[in-house]
């Protein structure tokens, strides 16, 4: 079957005009956990480990893994279709640049690369005359017939009881955050923090119980949120409070143009290379910079404390 797949993949490259894909283990919201919609590699290797990355050139193609996956890969993986190799031992992109001549053309999909890979990827391939393709019509897609439906539920509303703090509190202490440096908004990318931003939780992974979405930070407190509407459930407005707005995610581009002129902080690690590229193609400066939320989410307040020590009891 992964002959048959990388033969209609190789002739998605064809028509496309690139020389080589790279697809990696990862979703447009670069979560650990990835839903059954998104396991692209999976379909192309028949490999179902946590990190992954293939490349599929016309005459080559290579699957890199770590060492957790060293028995694994080679019971679920064909090796006449894919040469096995170590994320570290042989990285990926050194890999590329030996198989390549100068003048080729690489196709991936940004919203499934942080943006530091990305620029990281696109400098090491120009300096031997490589080009990066980033494309959002992801070739994998393309081919995959049967795919399987996105899983997309309401979410679920937490009270201040669980949380200890408004989302419109919070929203204002980020917005502080952002003036005390200088910044008109911020790109807050992570589920995790988008969903301890607003007070939300996700019901559409059992593992992972974050709210999929991405959301633009503004100084004034204000929000911007993509997601799914039918992610958002009755109450959710009075829930959140004033100054969030909601998006559907495939409209980013557009709101990205009210972003011209604005300085915009993006943790290069930590989001995806699209929704950065877009920002920085609709006039916004990009400064890169850590996520604003992290440091407050990861100081807990009374209320969490308590609820953390609850959860360990009731695991206990």
């Amino acid at each position: 079957m992964s002959a048959t797949r990388v033969k209609a993949l190789r002739d998605a490259l064809k028509q496309a005009g690139y020389d080589g894909w790279i697809q990696p283990r990862a979703d447009e919201y670069l979560g650990e956990y990835v839903p059954p919609s998104a396991e692209r590699l999976a379909w192309l290797t028949g490999f179902t480990g946590s990190a992954g990355v293939a490349i599929v050139l016309a005459e080559h193609a290579a699957l890199f893994v770590d060492g957790r996956y060293t028995v694994a890969v080679r019971e679920q993986v064909d090796a006449r279709c894919f040469a096995i190799h170590h994320l570290i031992d042989t990285p990926q992109i050194p890999w590329l640049l030996e198989q390549l001549p100068a003048g080729a053309r690489v196709g991936c999909d940004p919203r499934l690369h942080t943006l530091s890979w990305f620029n990281a990827a696109k400098t090491a391939l120009s300096g031997q005359a490589i080009e990066l393709v980033a494309s959002t019509d992801n070739l994998i897609d393309q081919c995959w017939d049967e795919r399987p439906e996105p899983v997309v539920t309401p979410a679920l509303l937490l009270d201040e009881s669980y949380t200890g703090q408004s989302s419109a509190a919070k929203r204002e202490r980020l917005g502080a955050a952002l003036s005390r440096r200088s910044a008109d908004a911020a790109l807050v990318f992570q589920c995790d923090a988008v969903s301890w931003l607003l007070n939300v939780r996700g019901t559409d992974m059992p593992q992972l119980p974050v709210l999929q979405s991405l959301a633009l930070a503004h100084a004034d407190g204000a929000v911007d949120l993509f997601v799914a509407q039918a992610r958002i459930p009755e109450g959710f407005a009075e829930h959140v409070g004033s100054g969030v707005t909601v998006h559907a995610e495939a409209s980013f581009r557009e709101v990205a143009r009210h972003y011209h002129g604005m300085k915009v902080l993006v943790d290069p690690a930590g989001v995806n290379a699209y929704a950065a590229l877009t920002l920085e193609e609709a006039g916004a400066t990009v400064v890169y910079g850590e996520d604003p939320v992290s440091l407050a989410k990861a100081c807990k307040n009374a209320v969490e404390q308590a609820g953390s020590r609850a959860a360990h009891r009731r695991d206990a």
